[in-house]
């Protein structure tokens, strides 16, 4: 789970408030987008990097703003919708490789943010 900072949250399917990363477990269903931009909950199957993690290993996140004064936190090899049109495998891409300027597309109802210019 080091994709993310341990306080980063998702909405989690019939919880009311959303729930920090570290506390979710395979079998929850969390709010994710689909390739036509919708959302819907899905299934956690598995985590990746959790699985002999080493705890004493410093992690870098980048932190991309966005001009409603929230922000998105993560590494910067994770995948985000970015660009022109949302959720095609076109518009997936690294963080990292994200520009000032450019769409990020989010999975909060009704929000698509810009970068915020700094």
């Amino acid at each position: 789970m080091n994709c993310f900072p341990p306080g980063a949250t998702v909405q989690v399917e019939n919880v009311v408030a959303p729930i920090r990363l570290d506390n979710v477990k395979v079998g929850d269903r969390i709010l994710t987008a689909n390739a036509d931009g919708s959302t819907a909950f899905a299934d956690v199957l598995m985590f990746f990097d959790a699985e002999g993690a080493d705890s004493n290993i410093s992690v870098e996140y980048l932190r991309i703003g966005m001009d409603d004064g929230k922000y998105l936190e993560m590494t910067g090899k994770h995948k985000v919708y970015a660009g022109a049109e949302c959720c095609s495998q076109a518009s997936l891409r690294a963080a990292e490789t994200v520009q000032e300027g450019e769409t990020l597309y989010v999975v909060q109802p009704g929000l698509m943010a810009r970068l915020k210019s700094s």
